[in-house]
């Protein structure tokens, strides 16, 4: 079946684009597409040292080419 080769190589594509990494490891280098976590639990509180680094905040806002997804809490970011 040439069409269920085509599809696995469509998926191998799909799969391979997908890179989860740091706001670090994205300096110099930009992406389509990028889903950026503001999140953080009771056990770990660094969410606010990320958003007083201008720097680090500098290189995960500016990566996108596209489109940027922001996801957080909008009570953790008050804070």
């Amino acid at each position: 079946d040439d069409d269920d080769d085509d599809d696995n190589d469509q998926d191998k594509k799909r799969e391979s684009s997908l890179l989860l990494d740091t706001i670090d490891r994205f300096q110099g280098s930009d992406r389509e597409i990028i889903i950026f976590g503001l999140v953080h639990n009771k056990f770990d509180k660094k969410i606010g040292h990320i958003l007083h680094d201008w720097r680090r905040m500098n290189v995960a806002l500016t990566r996108a080419k596209c489109k940027m997804i922001l996801i957080g809490s909008i009570n953790a970011l008050k804070k």
